[in-house]
């Protein structure tokens, strides 16, 4: 089942190719489907998954250039499958989204499978090769669906932004994972023998060495998680972004997961002596970011801020580097990944209805739209780790597992959460309560369960590992400490 996780959205894009584009019940249907048996399949595969077990689990290969370490290998053990259970969950919620795309319906959606396709591609093979290849594929389907539905008036800027900042981490990366090629041999494409390779070639790998390609690898990765200050593509390309697309490229971060399989795993050395400098940066971020949210008069580049503030957690968390810490981490990209999709559903709905994300155009929608309303405060509740969502736990076991090593940084951290609520009671304040505005007398509310369901969904979601988060650390933690 996990080799066809990919193959089912690229093969219903192929179909989606087939159907003339006035047939849109049917383009509607078949990416709904395609998303909606992927997260079928994700879930029986965490349902199948041995927790007792930390290794790699369903493992399937083939070989393509086997002499160059080249295979197509697919498994999954408890970061990837999370990471995975996450696309699942955000890919289907954002298909409903998607699915109500004004114009040029066929090709947004032929285009948003593919993305799909390409990044559960990017968390189930176990060779570096092809998840550097599906990951550049993931950059093709975004341009496209910015240029086909982005807002007209910087559309086009945002997505060479994008575009320059995407290509520049990952050919920064690629320049680390190529030395690290040379060293270890063509063994080292194949993630399941991490361990065995650096136990027979760890003098190889010398501390000078790990340092200085850790240092690319944080850099060129980094971007990608939105690292300051290399995170200014991230509120231009979110508010420029359709809400579906923006729910899956915030929600669903890659750079966190490559940082774990490649520099940490490989250069552990050399990702601890940078780890006070990936703190202090995460830190900054975690600040700057928040208050520039903070200042924001828009609900996509406050959201786009939020963003970049909470992945400073993520980075501190690795930077961390312990068992727990970096757990704690994967799950905060979860948590945070669930929210921001949610976030940016309900903004979509908004501006879909008004035409803005102006936060001040609008006032007493939790008389008017009050189903918008509660998911809104329930999403900002989440954002702003209250207790009984999954951001708290996440938020909080960094705090605890970083204090030791970098007190100064979990202290503005701390801070950090602080204006994070500041912000986010504000928007609420602002939109959900006061006097009603005349221009928006027109507005509908969320109301039929098409439309109610991603945020069901993904407020479900949020709600349920909030209360049990060790249902997801039990899966996480184990194969993390077989990883250091």
């Amino acid at each position: 089942m996990i080799a066809a996780l990919p193959f089912i959205p690229y093969l219903a894009a192929c179909f989606i190719l087939c159907i003339p584009a006035r047939q849109e019940k049917l383009l509607r249907w078949i990416t709904l489907s395609a998303t909606g048996l992927c997260l079928l399949i994700v879930l029986t595969l965490t349902q199948n998954f041995d927790r007792d077990f930390a290794g790699y689990q369903f493992i399937q290969a083939w070989d393509v250039f086997s002499e160059m370490g080249i295979r197509y290998q697919v498994g999954l053990d408890g970061i990837n499958l999370v990471f995975c259970l996450l696309l699942g969950f955000v890919g289907f919620a954002a298909s409903f989204t998607a699915a109500k795309i004004a114009l040029r319906l066929k090709e947004y959606l032929f285009y948003f499978l593919i993305l799909i396709g390409s990044m559960f591609a990017v968390f189930t093979t176990l060779n570096l090769f092809f998840l550097y290849v599906f990951y550049e594929m993931t950059l093709i389907p975004i341009i496209a669906m910015m240029a086909l539905s982005g807002a007209s008036a910087t559309k086009e800027k945002s997505a060479l932004c994008l575009t320059v900042y995407m290509a520049l981490g990952a050919i920064v990366g690629l320049f680390a994972i190529l030395n690290l090629y040379d060293i270890l041999g063509p063994d080292f494409l194949d993630l399941t023998q991490t361990k065995a390779l650096l136990a027979a070639k760890s003098s190889l790998l010398t501390p000078e060495t790990q340092k200085w390609l850790a240092a690319f690898l944080i850099v060129g990765f980094g971007i990608m998680t939105s690292l300051w200050p290399f995170h200014s593509w991230s509120p231009s390309t979110y508010s420029a972004a359709p809400a579906s697309l923006s729910m899956v490229h915030a929600g669903v971060k890659v750079g966190p997961y490559i940082l774990i399989r490649v520099a940490v795993a490989y250069l552990p050395i050399g990702f601890q002596f940078w780890a006070p400098t990936l703190a202090t940066l995460a830190t900054i971020g975690v600040i700057h970011a928040g208050y520039t949210a903070m200042r924001q008069k828009n609900l996509k580049t406050m959201a786009a801020f939020s963003s970049v503030s909470h992945m400073g957690y993520v980075l501190l968390g690795l930077a961390a580097m312990n068992s727990v810490s970096l757990s704690a981490s994967v799950l905060l990209v979860f948590a945070h990944g669930i929210m921001t999709a949610c976030l940016f559903s309900l903004i979509g709905h908004l501006e879909n209805e008004s035409g803005s994300d102006a936060i001040h155009d609008f006032g007493g929608l939790g008389k008017s739209m009050p189903f918008f309303a509660v998911a809104l405060m329930l999403t900002c509740m989440a954002s702003s780790g209250i207790p009984g969502f999954a951001n708290f736990p996440a938020e909080l076991l960094i705090f605890i597992s970083a204090w030791k090593t970098f007190p100064v940084a979990v202290i503005f951290g701390v801070f950090g959460v602080l204006i994070t609520a500041i912000y986010v009671i504000r928007a609420v304040q602002t939109i959900c309560f006061g006097e009603s505005k005349a221009s928006q007398l027109h507005l509908k509310d969320i109301r039929t369960l098409f439309d109610k369901a991603p945020l069901l969904i993904l407020l479900t979601v949020l709600f349920f590992f909030g209360l049990f988060p060790s249902s997801l650390l039990s899966i996480i933690q184990p194969a993390m400490e077989v990883s250091l």
